[in-house]
């Protein structure tokens, strides 16, 4: 996959979910923005690979059908490193 731009949740719900049952390997080469980060709830880490320069953007939940950010739930940014 080259730079994930987002997007619609349930539309890469469902493109993750069916590529996931086929057993595939996924490699992020880029940018993986918003809904593209959803990838790493549906590949183990054994099949998910991060080249070069690839990156996961993360960003505050948006109410699409109001336009507006929806109410922050906590006091600070938890950043974690994924375990190995």
């Amino acid at each position: 996959m080259y730079e994930g731009k987002g997007g619609s949740i349930p539309e890469h719900d469902f493109e993750f979910s069916r590529l996931a049952e086929t057993g595939a390997s996924v490699e992020m080469r880029g940018g993986c923005y918003s809904a593209c980060t959803l990838l790493t709830s549906y590949f183990p880490k054994e099949r998910l690979c991060f080249g070069e320069g690839a990156f996961l953007a993360f960003h505050a939940a948006w109410n699409d059908l109001k336009k507006h950010k929806l109410r922050r739930v906590c006091d600070h940014a938890d950043v974690s490193i994924l375990p190995d």
